[in-house]
């Protein structure tokens, strides 16, 4: 089973369920669990497949989206948790889509943050992809520590071969090849639950206008930019996101 931390309390509308992104876990949400625990929600936040202190497997199955989906449902199942909103972050949110699509019920509302419906953003060939694996990979051998600032830039070399050495090589990129071939478009259609979806208006990872497609697509939504904020949102406009996903849960709750 995943790792997970589940701060559960008594009188909770609902539970938030935290997905992070590639190479992070369930720490980056840190700032926001708090904040929303003492605002009176239960928080489950999870390490995605091999990610975290999840465990890690040399399996490409076992990083599809429906299998991370498949995984977030035995939690939920085995802490009996039927009343939930799930939020996710980049390919969190890509996770969040397929858990919504496949695992319906007693969903109440999808929250989603700095994310794609597919990943034809990218613009890679998956033919790149051994390019890529190997350059990170040497950075993430040999990487020169970053002098610690308050703001976490998008592109930033040192900070990506932390996360893949972090993660473990076979996690991140088999997690990132799953991702390449994702394209959720039917999923949107058929969604109805409430859904917010927030974007770091200076986001030079996903562009904004991938937000603007997802609202068009997915019924019953709300699309909200966060102004001066980029792609490493969680972790830079903690403040700025708890407002945003409060003012969203007061309506559906």
């Amino acid at each position: 089973m995943l790792n997970y931390q589940y701060l559960p309390l008594k009188n909770s509308p609902l539970t938030l369920v935290f997905l992070h992104g590639l190479g992070g876990d369930l720490t980056a949400w840190e700032k926001e669990t708090k904040s929303l625990n003492e605002a009176g929600y239960s928080t489950l936040a999870i390490d995605l497949p091999g990610h975290g202190l999840s465990a890690d497997t040399n399996i490409p199955a076992d990083y599809t989206l429906e299998a991370a989906a498949k995984d977030i449902y035995k939690v939920l199942t085995h802490e009996k948790i039927s009343n939930y909103a799930l939020v996710g972050h980049c390919y969190g949110g890509m996770v969040a889509l397929m858990s919504a699509h496949l695992y319906p019920d007693h969903l109440k509302g999808l929250i989603l943050i700095d994310t794609s419906y597919k990943a034809n953003f990218l613009n890679l060939e998956t033919a790149n992809l051994d390019f890529i694996t190997k350059t990170l990979s040497a950075l993430s051998a040999n990487f020169i520590p970053q002098q610690k600032t308050d703001f976490i830039r998008d592109w930033d070399l040192t900070r990506l071969a932390k996360e893949i050495k972090k993660t473990a090589l076979a996690s991140y990129f088999l997690t990132f090849k799953n991702t390449l071939t994702f394209d959720g478009t039917h999923i949107l259609a058929d969604l109805n639950c409430p859904s917010l979806i927030i974007h770091g208006q200076e986001d030079s990872v996903i562009p904004p206008e991938i937000a603007k497609q997802m609202n068009h697509r997915l019924k019953n939504s709300t699309l909200e930019f966060i102004p001066n904020a980029n792609h490493i949102i969680v972790l830079n406009n903690p403040n700025e996101l708890t407002k945003t996903i409060l003012t969203f849960l007061n309506k559906v709750k």
